[in-house]
């Protein structure tokens, strides 16, 4: 862990500012929850993702819509990869999600397309042709997205994967509540 150089006082409230170049390098907005530990002497936040506690049943669940459907499956939270079946993982798993990706999770709409490329991750070297990314909701919030691709260049996603990959990030939003 660096040291930024950058210190900051509390205010009354017990508040402290985070730096707005440190906000906008790690992604934190408005109202981005956080975990606080504290671990010799010192006080840590880490960035919250209800989505990473269940890392293995979202793998598990990535999974199983590929074996059902033989399209890539993806789970996101707001800010990385949290599981992915039908390509290598190492490319994508903990990686930070696309600046693209974070402004269709913020629609908080259902997006489809076959007709123009989006990348999942920055560096991504995968391509997929083919796109339905469905926002995880959970009491109001978007905590990520299930993502149905394709990457075959002649397959076309159609109703089926859209109904697959809502109710997949409705159950799972369920899921998040309980």
């Amino acid at each position: 862990m660096g040291a930024t150089g950058i210190v900051r006082r509390i205010d009354d409230l017990g508040r402290i500012m985070i730096p707005k170049e440190i906000r906008r390098t790690l992604h934190i907005k408005e109202g981005d929850p956080f975990e606080i530990f504290i671990q010799d002497g010192g006080v840590f936040y880490k960035k919250y993702s209800a989505l990473k506690n269940i890392e293995d049943f979202a793998q598990q669940y990535t999974d199983s819509l590929y074996k059902t459907i033989n399209q890539v499956s993806i789970i996101t939270d707001k800010d990385t990869v949290i599981a992915i079946s039908g390509v290598a993982k190492k490319d994508f798993i903990a990686k930070s999600i696309s600046n693209e990706l974070e402004r269709i999770i913020d629609n908080r709409e259902i997006f489809t397309t076959d007709t123009k490329h989006i990348n999942i991750i920055n560096d991504q070297s995968v391509i997929f042709y083919s796109l339905i990314i469905s926002p995880i909701m959970s009491e109001g919030d978007v905590l990520g997205v299930v993502i149905i691709a394709s990457i075959d260049n002649n397959v076309k996603l159609g109703i089926t994967e859209t109904k697959l990959a809502q109710n997949a990030s409705t159950f799972l939003g369920k899921q998040m509540e309980e």
